[in-house]
């Protein structure tokens, strides 16, 4: 029976568990430490103190309202008869901050998907899911944690954990393999380590179409939700196109723009991307229920419609010439970035968006520079959102500061102050001040005399 929190489970018998027992105690397990998730960080501290790292996780615990000891999770997973290792207090603490910690990012690999109870069945995938995690997070976890050296181990072990399945004759049909290597390509990916990433990503793409795809692969999806996002985050940082294939229509039919897309103007050419239709519709679900606010389903599920939006952006993007539409688009993908994945402006995938723009704005201008005198409201558009993704005291965004200055002439200076006044916002979190970028009529508050397209 159940009570409260507690589960009660009579087993007759001195043998080995039953197995419907075993995932009976996981699922009960897992369900009750992911409903006891906290929404705020822990508290770091200076003290280093060798030797007394469990002493000063305990007492963290202790003050924060939350478990008192990790001891529990050896418990946990011998309970569960669970094949993972918790080598040592750091591997334990990790666990717990994966469990306690949301994605800030949407991402798949996050106690709010539901990844662990799969990690937790695999040696490979467990270390590689805490490896993952511990590398992201690096900065915010406690200074008693922040030892390089258990990183270099921690990596060690999962490359070797990983090397010694490759050779079994059957390792392309191991789904928990391919997810633990799609872990370091993604998380390689997010450090800016292309050269690595691509190589732990061709090794598992090379696995998934030896098995026809990612939708033969397992975890409920989980898998090729974390290939697909690699997908995207390669095909932005190589400037390739995107390696995994979906539902399109036959070579022979004619290129025709996403489904979702709508148009601002009369002009054929202008065609706005309509995933600023898609886009207005998330951003009015953060603004209504902020991520922090939102349920793990909720966040879970809007992670899934940006990924969408994302990789069909990048399909338009590399199916098109360059064109006022495939700029906008590539606009609409930095927003997206920027502020509903609320990606920093220094992650590798939002530079790399932000550079995009800059050299599609420059080639477009130079093929068909008539293009822009045709269309100047998505000119500024995209300049503005040059300016809102960029990283302050970059090139780029000098570049979009003084393309937009060029662009507003006599009124830049108003302009300028109040995209400033929005970038200012941006470390509160404040999506509404970047939402008027998303309406139809989004320059109104502007009220620009004229813009000038003669920008280069």
């Amino acid at each position: 029976m159940e009570q409260g929190q507690f589960l009660f489970i009579e087993e007759t018998g001195t043998g080995i568990q039953k197995s419907s027992t075993k995932t009976l105690i996981k699922t009960h397990v897992m369900d009750r430490v992911v409903s006891n998730k906290r929404s705020s960080l822990m508290i770091r501290t200076n003290v280093r103190r060798p030797g007394r790292k469990e002493h000063l996780l305990r007492q963290r615990l202790v003050n924060s309202g939350h478990l008192a000891s990790l001891g529990g999770l050896d418990e946990m997973v011998r309970l569960a008869g669970l094949p993972v290792e918790l080598h040592n207090a750091n591997t334990k603490f990790l666990l717990h901050h994966f469990l306690n910690n949301h994605s800030r990012t949407m991402c798949t690999i996050s106690s709010e998907t539901g990844w662990l109870k799969y990690a937790l069945e695999d040696g490979a995938l467990f270390n590689s899911t805490i490896y993952y995690w511990a590398m992201l997070n690096y900065a915010v976890l406690p200074l008693v944690f922040q030892r390089p050296e258990y990183l270099i181990k921690l990596k060690g072990l999962v490359i070797t954990k990983i090397s010694s399945r490759l050779n079994a004759p059957n390792c392309h049909n191991d789904g928990a393999l391919i997810a633990a290597i799609a872990c370091l390509a993604n998380l390689n990916l997010k450090l800016d380590k292309l050269d690595e990433a691509k190589v732990h990503f061709r090794g598992a793409m090379a696995m998934v179409r030896s098995r026809n795809g990612v939708s033969t692969l397992g975890f409920d999806g989980l898998i090729a939700r974390l290939l697909k996002a690699t997908d995207s985050f390669h095909a932005q940082l190589s400037n390739t196109t995107l390696s995994i294939e979906e539902n399109t229509e036959p070579p022979e039919a004619p290129i025709l723009a996403p489904a979702i897309l709508v148009a601002w103007t009369h002009e054929d050419e202008s065609t706005q991307l309509g995933v600023i239709k898609t886009l207005r519709s998330i951003a009015a679900d953060l603004i209504a229920s902020p991520k922090d606010t939102m349920s793990l389903e909720d966040q879970v599920r809007l992670g899934d419609r940006l990924l969408v939006a994302d990789r069909e952006i990048l399909r338009y993007i590399h199916e098109n010439n360059p064109s006022i539409s495939t700029v906008v688009a590539i606009a609409a993908l930095s927003y997206s970035h920027s502020f509903l994945r609320a990606m920093k402006p220094y992650d590798p995938v939002r530079r790399a968006a932000a550079c995009r723009l800059k050299t599609s704005i420059i080639q477009t201008y130079t093929v068909h520079s008539e293009v822009f005198d045709r269309n100047p409201r998505e000119l500024l558009w995209v300049l503005i959102v040059g300016v809102l993704v960029s990283e302050i005291c970059t090139r780029e965004y000098s570049w979009f500061h003084l393309c937009v200055k060029k662009a507003c002439g006599n009124d830049s200076g108003r302009v300028m102050q109040s995209i400033q006044a929005s970038i200012s916002l941006e470390n509160s979190a404040l999506l509404p001040s970047y939402y008027w970028m998303l309406s139809d009529n989004w320059d109104d508050w502007l009220s620009i005399s004229s813009i000038n397209t003669r920008i280069l």
